[in-house]
């Protein structure tokens, strides 16, 4: 959970006569919260995370759901976080395109937002589609492909929808 407390100098206790909104700017608010669960059995895995904010009024929506087949070989690693040899994911994931964008989480960034420029490049981060991914057994290499829509979710024209019928491949 990531709580905010805002304040500031130009708040008034009245409404604004044409938006009937209210002018006061000083609040208690969720900038984002999120609960998600993961599971993983000898060759099937799947991940479902929801996000919660009070940003522009109380919103509750879906960070990612997708189901994957894996295959980790005859030597399986005991580590959960171990990546497999071969993995084909379906659903709604993050677009795996840079160390900003894929390698680190919310969590794992020193500043909670992304920067200007990935935004600028990728303004949502998840998109829906499958993706193709794995690791070499004797060297230390992860590698992913991905087929999405290339309409991220958190995109303004068309959020989750692709208007034409080509697919972005990263």
């Amino acid at each position: 959970i990531q709580g905010e407390w805002v304040r500031g100098q130009e708040s008034e206790a009245e409404l604004d006569g044409g938006t009937r909104e209210p002018l006061n700017v000083d609040r208690f608010l969720i900038r984002r919260a999120r609960l998600k669960a993961t599971g993983r059995d000898a060759h099937v895995e799947y991940a479902a995370e929801l996000d919660f904010s009070t940003v522009a009024g109380p919103q509750v929506g879906l960070r990612q759901v997708e189901a994957a087949l894996r295959y980790d070989g005859p030597t399986a690693s005991d580590d959960p976080a171990a990546p497999a040899i071969v993995r084909l994911g379906v659903g709604m994931f993050l677009v795996p395109f840079g160390r900003e964008l894929y390698d680190e989480t919310d969590r794992d960034r020193l500043f909670a937002e992304r920067t200007l420029a990935s935004r600028a490049y990728f303004p949502g981060e998840h998109d829906l589609g499958a993706r193709l991914g794995g690791r070499l057994p004797w060297i230390p290499v992860s590698w992913v492909i991905a087929a999405t829509n290339g309409q991220p979710l958190g995109t303004m024209a068309f959020p989750a929808r692709d208007p034409d019928p080509h697919k972005d491949f990263v």
